[in-house]
């Protein structure tokens, strides 16, 4: 992993620096979704720390990488299921023609 980008951000009012091979363009919206979602956890009702509004949008951000996942997966299997479906059409459709040829002959 070849750790080039160096990016500056904030998140709670604190600043961090990491190096990364991401896009600092990338880093930085990410950031800003992060310091968003801290943000609103600290407004909310209850005394909530930087740290404990830190986990609950890493717990946000968790939750949400795994509907994504299931999300992909139900897709890829729809897919399979389509290719699968054309594959029995084309066959369908191959050995249909053959017929049709076969009484065009006759």
């Amino acid at each position: 992993m070849n750790l080039d980008n160096k990016v500056s951000f904030r998140v709670a009012g604190l600043q961090y620096t990491v190096k990364t091979d991401m896009d600092p363009d990338d880093v930085m919206r990410i950031a800003q979704v992060l310091d968003r979602r801290v943000m609103e956890a600290m407004r909310g009702p209850g005394n909530v720390s930087a740290t404990q509004a830190t986990v609950l949008a890493a717990l946000g951000f968790a939750q949400e990488t795994q509907a994504a996942a299931r999300e992909i997966a139900s897709l890829r299997e729809q897919l399979r299921e389509s290719l699968e479906d054309a594959a029995q059409a084309k066959s369908e459709r191959d050995v249909l023609r053959r017929e049709l040829a076969k009484y065009k002959r006759d």
